[in-house]
């Protein structure tokens, strides 16, 4: 019963993950969306810079939510293979793995926060 237990929150677990990191995916486009249009309405150099430095960071976070998701479903694979197999048993390994993986999206969670908080007042002061 506690493997079952496991399975399915890990597997829950990937899935909210994978769904918060789309929602990051959907949010950075928009944002991108937004800068677009303040380059043809605005050339002011500092506002030009700003909105430099806004487009660095986005690709460095659509960077880091790619990896991530990539390190969930190689996880998931995993996962999958070592419960189909022989072993049926989820292993300290894995279960380290998953709270690494658990660690870095609080972390991108945080970062993301604080780029879109930063990103509204930069479009308020600018809009």
């Amino acid at each position: 019963m506690n493997k079952i237990k496991n399975e399915l929150r890990l597997h829950n677990d990937h899935r909210l993950w994978n769904s918060e990191l789309s929602l990051f995916q959907d949010e950075l486009k928009s944002f991108e969306k937004r800068l677009e249009e303040l380059v043809i309405h605005n050339s002011d150099l500092k506002v030009r810079k700003s909105i430099e430095s806004f487009q660095n960071q986005f690709f460095i976070n659509k960077n880091v939510i790619s990896e991530l998701k990539n390190d969930i479903q190689k996880h998931e694979i995993n996962i999958s293979k070592l419960l189909s197999g022989h072993n049926k048993e989820l292993n300290s390994n894995n279960l380290e793995y998953h709270e690494l993986i658990s660690g870095k999206i609080e972390m991108q969670k945080q970062v993301f926060a604080d780029l879109k908080k930063e990103f509204y007042a930069f479009l308020t002061k600018v809009v």
